[in-house]
This record gives structure tokens, sequence and C-alpha cells, in this order.
């Protein structure tokens, strides 16, 4: 693929801040990602690709015929201008007949979905209405390179999705290269093909975007992407709050005390009387939290069993990423509350011979929708490895030490922090358990470019939300 940006020694200074040297490649119809910390520097050399700057060291060549577009993290909408005359202020600068001015936002806005939105002003706009108009106004001008500076950081995560979408639509119909500024883990990892990662005024790495949490020798790089997977986790809680939130709202209950009661469960309330003894919650390895709210049940598997009786906004003010005690509750909460509102089944555990044959029932779905040979189990669950290895090839990740290294139906369970990434490159299907959403490991299963199917009752209210394929094949009702 022929590069459409090439930076070659590129350095400039500001007062006791070095950018560089920068060397760096982009390819035509790449989107191309530069990740790094307020002040690392990425802002500065986008605005430097924009040619903003003149008095730097190094070259900086491009080889595009039509125009580079930039799009600011405020918008820099006119607040006196319509959406209409904002989209169309470049086009008119260039004395484009009229009816092609026309027909030229017409395309856009309906691309977009802000045709509705054309006769009002900027100040009467959501964020997301906003960040629409900026792009409408950039893209209308056909620009061969889109450069972005954190554009999508002021809106709320729901609609940075549908951004995200629109954003590689635009990207497809207008043919063009995207280059964009984020401190964002997720959001690098979900729009890019490749990923820099920009520390103190240095590109430290530059890799595709599934490889970006590979360990490296570079200490700083590997405490950097800690931190970022941290925030990941803090996106995925703070997104289930404002669902749950936005659930209240909707079916009139914001505002009212709305008591949810929560307690732990012996091992034959959770699963009843098994033939297999092997289970994790048999073990001591995993509790059962159990909550109910207006008669619905929703239960969540932890390691943080507690007792609870309050108020759901209560369990709202909670901060979820510290705490797997807290998370556990709102998970199993969240699995009461949208049971009771028809927005999730199956949200309570089945007993007795039920996970034997929901395991069964889990490797007929694989067998009749799936023609792969390579499974990763993430999470051990032995009904389900022992029914999977009858057909397949499994590999299995856990993070339970006293599960890593231990065979079991014939599979040694791995580190599942070790070789995450030989597992993504190895597997076909990932299967993984719901369980993780109370550690905040499921992040590291969201969004990646692998099936994934996660399995059980803990995600049942979250996988709506999140828009994930859940299996549960539990006879249970609650």
């Amino acid at each position: 693929m022929d590069n459409i940006l090439e930076i070659e020694n590129l350095k400039i200074k500001f007062e006791e801040f070095q950018l560089g040297p920068i060397n760096l490649d982009i390819q035509k119809g790449e989107i191309f990602a530069l990740l790094g910390q307020t002040g690392a520097g990425k802002t500065l050399l986008m605005e430097m690709i924009s040619g903003f700057y003149k008095n730097y060291e190094g070259n900086i060549q491009i080889f595009s015929k039509r125009p580079i577009g930039i799009v600011f993290q405020d918008y820099a909408l006119f607040p006196h201008f319509t959406v209409e005359e904002n989209i169309a202020y470049g086009l008119k600068c260039r004395n484009i007949d009229k009816k092609e001015i026309n027909k030229s936002v017409e395309d856009i806005t309906k691309l977009l979905g802000i045709d509705h939105l054309l006769k009002n002003y900027p100040n009467t706009l959501s964020g997301g209405e906003k960040q629409r108009t900026a792009l409408a106004r950039t893209m209308i001008l056909k620009p061969e390179i889109l450069l972005l500076d954190e554009p999508f950081s002021a809106l709320d995560i729901a609609t940075r999705e549908k951004i995200y979408n629109e954003i590689q639509i635009v990207k497809d119909k207008y043919n063009c290269t995207i280059i964009f500024v984020t401190h964002d883990f997720n959001e690098a990892v979900k729009l890019a093909d490749r990923i820099g990662i920009i520390l103190h005024g240095k590109i430290r790495d530059i890799v595709p975007a599934n490889k970006l949490f590979i360990e490296r020798e570079d200490i700083e790089v590997n405490e950097f992407l800690r931190m970022g997977k941290q925030n990941d986790k803090k996106d995925l809680f703070d997104f289930l709050k404002n669902y749950m939130k936005e659930l209240l709202e909707e079916n009139g209950l914001e505002g009212k005390s709305i008591c949810i009661q929560a307690k732990g469960l012996s091992p034959e309330e959770a699963i009843g009387i098994t033939e297999r003894k092997d289970y994790p919650i048999l073990t001591g390895q995993e509790v059962m939290l159990s909550a109910e709210f207006d008669g619905a049940k929703g239960q969540a598997f932890t390691s943080a069993p507690c007792e609870y009786k309050g108020s759901i906004q209560d369990i709202l003010e909670n901060d979820l990423l510290e705490s797997e005690y807290d998370r556990a509750l709102f998970i199993a909460a969240l699995n009461a509350l949208t049971n009771r509102l028809g927005k999730a089944n199956k949200t309570i555990h089945c007993r007795n011979e039920g996970p034997e044959k929901c395991a069964l029932s889990i490797r007929e779905y694989l067998m009749d929708n799936y023609d792969i040979e390579k499974i990763a189990l993430i999470g051990y669950q032995p009904a389900i490895l022992a029914s999977l290895v009858q057909n397949y090839t499994v590999r299995v990740l856990d993070l339970n030490p006293s599960n890593i290294g231990e065979v079991k139906s014939g599979v040694v369970v791995e580190d599942g922090k070790e070789v995450y990434e030989d597992i993504l490159n190895w597997s076909e299907l990932i299967l993984c358990t719901g369980s993780t959403i109370c550690n905040g490991s499921i992040v590291d299963y969201l969004d990646i470019d692998k099936e994934v199917i996660f399995f059980g009752i803990t995600l049942a209210g979250a996988a709506p939300a999140l828009e994930v394929k859940r299996l549960c094949f539990t006879e249970e009702t609650s």
C-alpha cells in the first residue's frame, strides 16, 4: 500500500518541551491513532501535519491531490450560523454553484443523520449533533486526509459508539485517510488500523490495533498501557451506570426509593445437588450473589459475597472500579432490574442437572452454527470444558491461581494474563464467561478482532446494552 504521508526526523521545540525526532509513515486509506497522555505532543504533531507551523527541523511529505480536513476538539462551529450554513461555508468560500452546494449538504447530512437539523443553531444541538455537524462541514470538502483532534472526548459512551460507526462509513464513502488524536485506549483499538504510542514527545511504538496490549521491553510504555486498561474499565462501568439510570428514567422510577435486597447463596441454594463436584462454587472459589427487586431476581458469580438491603440509588453511588464487592452488587441488581422490566431473561442460575444440560446445549449450538476447530474457553467451567473437548481443540484461560497449571478434562489451564495475545491469534472463536464483568477483565474481550460469545447469567442485564452475544440455556425463570 502506498504512503500518503511520510515524516522523517521531525523536531520542534516550545520552551521546555521538544517534539521528536518523529519518523512516521501513514498509508493511504488507513485509520491511524496517535495515542498518548495529555501533554505528550500528539496534538502538536497533528497541527504540524496540517501546516500550522513552519519553524521545524526534518521533513513532512504529503502525497495527496485533495485538501486536508481537520475537526477540532471543541468543533469550532460558527454560533451565528445554522447547521446548514456551517456545513456549506467552505463550499461557498470556493464559489461553488448553489445547486451543487445544496446537493452536497443534502448528501452528507443524510449520511450522518442530521438532515433534520439544518435550520438549527449550534447552541440547540447535543454533543453528538455538534460533532456530526463539524464532521459534515469538513467532509463536504472531500479531503484526502482527515485529522481529528480528540473530537469524541466530550461525548457520552453511547453516542461515541454511534459516531465510531459513522466515521467508518464516511471514510469508505469519501475514500480518505484518517489520523486521529486520542487518550482513550478503547477508542484507539476500536477505530484504528494502527496505533502510534506517543510519550514525552516521541513515538515509542507503532503497532496494529489488535496488538496494542502486548508486553514490551519498554517499562514506561507497559505502565502507560496498564493505566489504559483501568480507563477502559472505568468507561465500561460508567456506561452501565448510565444504562441503569436510563432504565429508571424510562420506566418512571427515577427519584423513587427502589429497594434492592442481596445476599450470598450457599452452593446448594445456587446450583442445587449436582453430579459433578468440581464446579468452582462447590470448591469455594466462587460465590453466587443473588439480588431481588419487586419479585424479580438477578444473580452474579463473584469472589466477593455480601449482604445488602438498601436503595438502587445508593448502589449507583458506589465506586465500581475500586471494589469487586460493589461491582458484584451492582451487576446482580442490574440483572434483577432488567428482568423485572422485561429487558433481560435467564438471570438466575440453573440447578441440579441444569449446568450439564446447558453445557451440552452450548456445544450443540456451536456445532450447528460454526464451522471451526479451535475454541478458547475464557474462565474454567468444568461441564462446558468436558463437553467441548469431545468435538473441539480447546484451550482454557483463567485468572484463579489455584486453577492455573492444573489439567482439566485433558487440558492444561493457562494464565489468562500471560497468553492473552497468543490466544487471540490461535483461536477461531472465544467462549467467554460473563463473570468477567465482575472483575472488569471483560474489557479484554469486547470489540476485538475475533468472534466472541459470552455465556452464563452474570452478563444477562448488561449484554443488551453492550450489544454482545450471550448463550444461556438455563431452564430457570425469575
